[in-house]
């Protein structure tokens, strides 16, 4: 089984939608009254970690979906932002800590981190590159080895690397009516 990129953040992903599920979970139920706007942001961000882990788990099983994580990270990244500038200018509004609050410090700064990894990763998706090599280009036929077709429009006469023509493969079954010189002698009348 392999563990790419998109398997690592879809578990970063899982897991803070654990730690911040549970956290606004046991803030609400407990303490509401308190910091109910810094609680309701802290759900936000569990439900927004829940999209996160659906996202990367959908890019992981089809590339193309690359594009959804990068809407979805940079909401994501717009949100910390706000929360995180909103918590150090208005640190009133904000009596207790969201999940969000100084950028995501209580959590090591991973809220902050983890959008623009997920970025990164659906960047480099997007734009065709693997391990920081851009993907090989699509090969182009070789005039000298394809020629084109030929005037009646059907499959061009195979040619060697050198571009001798090879003689066309002979039919599988004789074609002509039957009694021609290609059917003679098989006991066929």
């Amino acid at each position: 089984m392999k563990v790419g990129p998109a398997r690592v953040l879809a578990l970063a992903y899982g897991f803070f939608v654990v730690a911040a599920g549970a956290r606004s979970a046991v803030q609400i139920a407990t303490t509401f009254g308190t910091a109910p706007l810094a609680y309701t942001l802290s759900a936000v961000a569990a439900v927004v970690y829940a999209g996160g882990l659906v996202v990367f788990v959908l890019a992981e099983r089809d590339p193309r979906r690359s594009r959804w994580a990068v809407g979805w990270c940079s909401a994501e990244l717009a949100g910390v932002v706000t929360v995180g500038l909103a918590s150090a200018l208005f640190p009133s509004a904000f009596p207790d800590a969201t999940v969000w609050s100084g950028f995501g410090s209580g959590y090591g700064y991973v809220p902050i981190v983890l959008p623009l990894l997920g970025l990164c990763w659906a960047v480099r998706q997007r734009s065709g590159e693997r391990g920081g090599r851009p993907a090989a280009p699509e090969p182009r036929p070789d005039p000298a080895v394809t020629p084109p077709p030929d005037a009646r429009g059907s499959v061009p006469v195979p040619v060697t690397r050198s571009g001798a023509r090879r003689p066309p493969p002979r039919p599988a079954t004789p074609p002509g009516p039957a009694g021609s010189r290609w059917t003679r002698g098989c006991g066929t009348r």
